[in-house]
């Protein structure tokens, strides 16, 4: 079992919301593509990557793989503070669901 099993109908609605305007499942836009994104960095654990959604700034100060995206991208994503760890794991189920279809 999944401890981190969300919701893909809300995930959806959030990344459309929140996510879509900087990334995409399968390409790079102002940001990565988020396909196989549990697979890389710490992000395999929900916790870490809330505290990247919440803070990036703060998260960056002290993390040497997000400090690479900023200088990939040329800037740093934006924080959303109202984004909870249930939020987080219906995102992510909506992204696995998404590039497993496509």
């Amino acid at each position: 079992m999944n401890v981190w099993a969300g919701d893909i109908a809300a995930g959806k609605t959030l990344f459309m919301g929140k996510c879509a305007s900087c990334h995409n499942i399968n390409k790079k836009l102002a940001g990565p593509a988020l396909a196989g994104l549990e697979s890389r960095h710490k992000w395999a654990d929900h916790n870490e990557l809330l505290k990247w959604i919440n803070n990036p700034a703060a998260y960056m100060a002290t993390d040497p793989y997000t400090q690479g995206l900023k200088a990939e991208y040329g800037s740093m994503m934006l924080g959303f503070a109202d984004i909870k760890l249930k939020d987080v794991d219906d995102i992510v189920a909506y992204i696995n669901d998404a590039a497993a279809a496509s």
